[in-house]
């Protein structure tokens, strides 16, 4: 077996650092196919990544890699866009907050289910960037009613929903 872990190179078990314990990958009764089962690792997969080829992620044969969000692999993706941009306005690098494992665009988050009715009820279609209402960029937490489009005089302060309701 030794022999047999120095010569695979598809993945390159030397160059990649397995351990020589065949039985993570293999089993007894057949050699081929190797089975990984990943969701025993810090990062299961899911949707499309079940089907990406290992060398995708693990470029130059390095098995080791420690992945702990999507930014790793997506940093382009987070880049790429200009509405809203995700760089300006700096969005957490955890894409499964919009985004699914099982379709990148269009994104999955459902603004009017999750937080604030901007898609539906009074608010639709009086807005077109994220940042008319997140107005402090990195704290999406954050958000102001008066800035741009609420300014008459009993809006005082931010405790809009102290009176009106979430729509």
């Amino acid at each position: 077996m030794g022999r047999t872990l120095r010569s695979t190179t598809n993945p390159g078990h030397v160059a990649g650092q397995f351990g020589h314990d065949c039985t993570l990958c293999h089993t007894q009764n057949a050699w081929q196919p190797a089975t990984f089962n990943h969701a025993n690792t810090k990062f299961p997969l899911t949707g499309v990544h079940t089907t990406t080829a290992c060398a995708s992620c693990h470029t130059n044969g390095n098995y080791q890699l420690q992945y702990k969000d999507c930014y790793q692999c997506h940093a382009t993706d987070y880049a790429r866009p200009t509405s809203p941009n995700h760089v300006a306005q700096i969005f957490p690098k955890d894409c499964t907050m919009c985004h699914s494992t099982s379709v990148w665009t269009p994104n999955t988050m459902n603004h009017d289910a999750a937080w604030f009715r901007i898609y539906s009820g009074n608010h639709r279609g009086a807005w077109t960037q994220c940042n008319q209402c997140h107005t402090s960029p990195g704290n999406l937490a954050a958000f102001s009613c008066t800035t741009g489009c609420h300014q008459t005089a009993h809006h005082q302060g931010e405790n809009c929903y102290s009176c009106h309701q979430r729509s």
